[in-house]
């Protein structure tokens, strides 16, 4: 079956309270903006289980919760291990994304949803703060799959969750026709459902219509 124009939706991650962070919940749409079907729907490994703190790259620099029982780095030292986890962090989502387009074909757009936006400061100022850390990490993950998705040169963009509900009334279905396409989407692929995916599989949609 043909589908047409391919498109992703991508909700990212960071670490919090129990969550531990580091991943991203994917939705794929194919076809026509007015008659979208869902292709996939996963989940994008984002940081390396295999080394320590790559899903809390700032705390880990910084040792702080969860990681008091271990030595703060110097800041050459954090410097390099934040830098390592980029890399690491870019190149994941650069496979999960070629993964993803080999299995659908070639991507029309890579839809990252995000946060306020907040300008950080330099590395040395973000380790002073436990609450930039946080503010950091939810960009830090975010800024892998956009870069990883313009280095696969497909069409990658940012939208905020909160402007989100206005761009999808610009969609070519009524409201009635978009709440029905997104229930239908859940059971056709089954749990999880949750606001994760719901969130990916509209960002894809706005995409798929971009």
């Amino acid at each position: 079956m043909k589908r047409g124009a391919v498109s992703v939706g991508v909700r990212t991650q960071a670490a919090h309270g129990r969550e531990p962070g580091g991943w991203a919940a994917y939705v794929v749409l194919g076809g026509a903006a007015n008659a979208p079907v869902i292709l996939a729907r996963g989940r994008m490994q984002l940081c390396d289980t295999g080394v320590v703190g790559s899903n809390q790259p700032y705390h880990r620099v910084g040792a702080t919760f969860p990681f008091h029982r271990t030595r703060p780095m110097d800041f050459k030292t954090g410097a390099a291990f934040v830098a390592r986890c980029t890399a690491s962090s870019q190149n994941l989502a650069g496979r999960a994304l070629a993964k993803i387009a080999a299995a659908h074909g070639g991507l029309k757009a890579c839809i990252v949803l995000t946060g306020p936006e907040r300008p950080l400061p330099p590395l040395r100022e973000i380790l002073a703060s436990h609450r930039l850390m946080h503010v950091a990490e939810r960009e830090f993950f975010r800024a892998a799959v956009r870069a990883a998705a313009a280095q696969k040169r497909i069409a990658t963009e940012t939208i905020g969750e909160k402007d989100l509900p206005a761009l999808a009334r610009r969609l070519p279905v009524t409201a009635a026709e978009r709440i029905a396409t997104l229930k239908t989407f859940g059971k056709e692929v089954g749990p999880p459902w949750a606001q994760d995916e719901k969130l990916a599989a509209l960002a894809a949609w706005v995409g798929l219509a971009g």
